[in-house]
C-alpha cells in the first residue's frame, strides 16, 4: 500500500511532519524530505529527541510518528508470536466455505484476537476490519484491516507463502500497509511514499524495477486458477499461459 504524499524539505536530525492523510512520520535525512517534497506535508515539531514521546489516544485525530511505527511493529510481533507455535504442527482445520475450501485454524483466530486486543487497548476509538471476526466501528476515522494468516493453505501445508497483513485506513483511504512473515523473520511495509524491507540481512528501501512495457514484466502467482486459464487479459491483447 503505497500512496504519494511527500514532505517539505527540512534539514535536521529527526524531523516530525504532518501529512494530508493524517499520519505523522519521522524523517531522518534531508534526502527523505526531498523524496516527499511538495505533496502536502508540513513540519509540526522539532527533532523527536526534543519531544516528549508520550502515547496519544485516538480522540486527538492522530498518532505521533514514533508511537505509530512502534505500534504497527507491536501488532506484527504479537501476531507472529501467537502463530509460530502452531506452524508445522498437527492442528485442526475448519473449512469456512460451503462447496469449496477456505481453511481456517486456531492460529488464524488467536493471532487476530491478539491484534484486536492491542488495538482496543491502545486506540479504543479506532475501527477494526478483520478476516476472522468481522468488523467493528468501521465508520471511525482510523480503521485497522487485519488478515492474521494470508495464505492459510500454504500455512497448513508447512510451506512459506503466508504472512500477517496489517493495513490502516483513514476516512476510508489506505495510508499504511505491512506484511510480516514471522518464520523467515521478514517484514515488508509501505507508508505513503516509501516501501521498506527488514529481515535477517538488514534493512533496505524497496523500489520497482524499470519495465518499459507489461510484456517485459514478471508475474508470480500461487493461484492454480491462473495455471488453468487459457489466457489472461492484458491491455495489448491476451497473454497465453501455456
Amino acid at each position: 500500500m503505497l500512496f504519494s504524499h511527500g514532505c517539505r524539505s527540512v534539514i535536521g536530525v529527526v524531523q516530525t511532519v504532518q501529512c494530508e492523510n493524517g499520519l505523522r512520520l519521522k524523517l531522518r535525512t534531508a534526502a527523505e524530505m526531498s523524496e516527499r517534497q511538495a505533496h502536502g506535508c508540513r513540519a509540526v515539531a522539532g527533532p523527536l529527541s526534543d519531544r516528549r514521546q508520550g502515547t496519544q489516544g485516538a480522540g486527538d485525530g492522530g498518532m505521533t510518528a514514533i508511537d505509530f511505527s512502534s505500534f504497527v511493529d507491536q501488532l506484527a510481533t504479537a501476531s507472529g508470536d501467537t502463530i509460530l507455535p502452531f506452524f508445522r504442527t498437527a492442528l485442526a482445520i475448519e473449512n469456512k466455505k460451503a462447496g469449496g475450501f477456505d481453511p481456517v485454524t486456531a492460529a488464524d483466530r488467536a493471532a487476530e484476537q491478539s491484534m484486536r486486543t492491542l488495538i482496543r487497548r491502545q486506540f479504543p476509538n479506532h475501527g477494526i476490519l478483520g478476516e476472522e471476526y468481522g468488523s467493528e466501528h468501521t465508520d471511525a476515522e482510523y480503521v485497522w484491516v487485519l488478515d492474521p494468516i494470508d495464505g492459510t493453505k500454504s500455512f497448513i501445508s508447512g510451506m512459506l507463502a503466508w504472512g500477517t497483513l496489517i493495513g490502516l485506513m483513514r476516512f476510508g483511504e489506505p495510508v499504511f500497509g505491512l506484511m510480516d512473515q514471522p518464520f523467515t523473520r521478514e517484514r515488508f511495509s509501505g507508508d505513503s511514499g516509501a516501501a521498506r524491507y527488514r529481515g535477517p540481512t538488514g534493512k533496505r528501501d524497496l523500489h520497482v524495477r524499470d519495465c518499459a512495457s507489461i510484456g517485459d514484466a514478471l508475474m508470480y502467482t500461487t493461484s492454480p486458477l491462473a495455471d488453468a486459464a487459457e489466457t489472461i487479459a492484458r491491455p495489448s491483447g491476451s497473454w497465453k499461459t501455456k
